[in-house]
C-alpha cells in the first residue's frame, strides 16, 4: 500500500540497504514497484493532487462541481463581465446573450419600479385619473384608495345614492383623495373628499336647472297673479319677483308676504304711498308668496325657467 488513509507516503519496510551487505531483490524491486504503484494512482489532495481520475470527479473533490459549487460557462455572464456597473444604470439586453446597461432615473427606481401591481403602477407615473382600468365591482365607497375611475355598484355602501354610480378619483396619497360621481340614473353629481384620512360627507351638485339666472328670463306675469292668493313656486330653483303697486288704487297698505311652509308667514314690505312703488324679492324652489287685497298690484314681473 504506497499510502496511508491520509494520503501521505512511505516507503515499503526493508527497502532500507546496509553498506558492505548484499542487497536482496526484494529491497530492490519492492520499492520501485510501490513508487510505481503510486505513480500511476490518484493524486491525493495533499500531495497537490486531486484524489480523482476523472475530470468531473476531480472537480468535485475540489469543491469545483460545475453547477454545485461553481457556475458553467454562460454567455450572458460572459457578456455582464465586460461591463462596467456603475449608480443610475440599469442591465438590460440588445440581442440574445448581449447585456447592455442604460440610464435609470431616481423618479423610476423609487416610485415606479417599486410598485406592487397595475393600480400603484398608474398612480406612480401620473396616470391614475385618466387611464386606470375601471373597477366595477366596487361596493363601498371607502374602499377608494387610488387615482382613476370607479363603478359603485348599485346599493353600495357610502354611496351618494341607491343607484349605479361612476366615479373619477384625484389623489395626492392614501389619506387626501377627491372623488366626483355621477348618478347613472339622475345624471346628478356628487362629491367627497378625504382629507388626513378622514372622508367627509357626499355634497350634490346644482344641476343646470337649478342654478338661478341659468335658462330663466324676465317675463310679464301680471295675468297670472292676484292678491289675497297664496302662490308656490315649483321649478327646481328659486325666482325672482319684481312688484309694482299703486297704493291708491285701493284702501289701506300692500302687503308683500312669504312662506315656507305656506302656514307661517314673514313680511317682506308693507308699502303705502305714491303710485309706481316696487319691491324685487326672491322665492326658493318650494317655498310660497302672496300679496294682501288692501292696495292695488299693478303688474308682476318674474324671472323664471324659460
Amino acid at each position: 500500500m504506497p499510502r496511508n488513509g491520509s494520503g501521505v507516503y512511505t516507503l515499503p519496510v526493508g527497502y532500507e540497504a546496509v553498506t558492505d551487505e548484499t542487497a536482496t531483490a526484494a529491497q530492490h524491486n519492492t520499492p520501485l514497484e510501490d513508487l510505481a504503484s503510486d505513480a500511476n494512482a490518484a493524486r491525493p489532495i495533499v500531495a497537490g493532487g486531486t484524489g480523482a481520475s476523472s475530470e468531473s470527479a476531480a472537480r468535485a473533490n475540489l469543491g469545483l462541481a460545475i453547477g454545485t459549487n461553481v457556475q458553467a460557462y454562460n454567455a450572458n455572464l460572459a457578456s455582464l463581465s465586460g461591463l462596467t456597473l456603475e449608480a443610475g444604470k440599469m442591465l438590460y439586453a440588445t440581442a440574445a446573450d448581449t447585456l447592455a446597461l442604460t440610464d435609470l432615473s431616481d423618479h423610476v427606481r423609487t416610485n415606479i419600479l417599486p410598485a406592487a401591481d397595475g393600480d400603484e403602477l398608474w398612480d406612480a407615473i401620473g396616470l391614475g385619473l385618466v387611464a386606470q382600468s375601471a373597477k366595477s365591482d366596487l361596493t363601498d365607497a371607502d374602499d377608494i384608495d387610488i387615482g382613476g375611475f370607479y363603478i359603485l355598484t348599485a346599493g353600495a355602501t357610502n354611496a351618494p345614492s341607491a343607484n349605479d354610480c361612476s366615479a373619477t378619483v384625484a389623489r395626492e396619497d392614501a389619506d387626501n383623495i377627491i372623488v366626483t360621481a355621477t348618478d347613472a340614473v339622475t345624471g346628478d353629481v356628487y362629491t367627497r373628499s378625504k382629507v388626513a384620512g378622514v372622508w367627509g360627507d357626499w355634497g350634490r351638485m346644482a344641476r343646470a336647472d337649478e342654478v338661478p339666472g341659468l335658462g330663466q328670463r324676465w317675463e310679464d306675469a301680471s295675468s297670472e297673479y292676484s292678491s289675497g292668493i297664496a302662490y308656490q313656486n315649483t321649478e327646481p330653483r328659486e325666482i325672482e319677483f319684481v312688484v309694482q303697486i299703486d297704493t291708491n288704487a285701493g284702501s289701506g297698505n300692500t302687503d308683500i308676504r312669504a312662506s315656507h311652509d305656506g302656514v307661517t308667514w314673514v313680511s317682506l314690505a308693507n308699502i303705502s304711498g305714491n303710485n309706481g312703488k316696487s319691491i324685487s324679492f326672491s322665492v326658493p324652489p318650494l317655498g310660497y308668496f302672496s300679496s294682501s287685497n288692501a292696495g292695488a298690484v299693478l303688474g308682476w314681473k318674474v324671472k323664471r325657467t324659460v
